[in-house]
């Protein structure tokens, strides 16, 4: 079974928002940490099984690098998407 994530506005924004904080401490760490939150998306795509629900239908999992909590709805991939 496949799956694909949806970043909503809200999440976007607060991605570049933690982005510009990293990268305002050390040039690069912002990149690093982008890297880190859609290689665990990913990961969530690929085996969400490993990701407990919370509370249906949200899955949590942390950036082990960064103190990052990701919240995460999954959506079936259909032929159409």
């Amino acid at each position: 079974m496949s799956y694909k994530s949806l970043l909503l506005k809200r999440a976007k924004d607060e991605l570049a928002e933690a982005w510009s904080w990293y990268e305002d401490r050390l040039t690069g760490l912002g990149d690093r940490f982008e890297e880190e939150v859609y290689k665990r998306i990913h990961q969530t795509e690929l085996t969400p099984d490993r990701y407990p629900e919370k509370k249906k239908p949200y899955r949590e999992t942390l950036i082990k690098v960064f103190p990052c909590l990701l919240i995460i709805v999954l959506k079936r991939r259909t032929n159409y998407s």
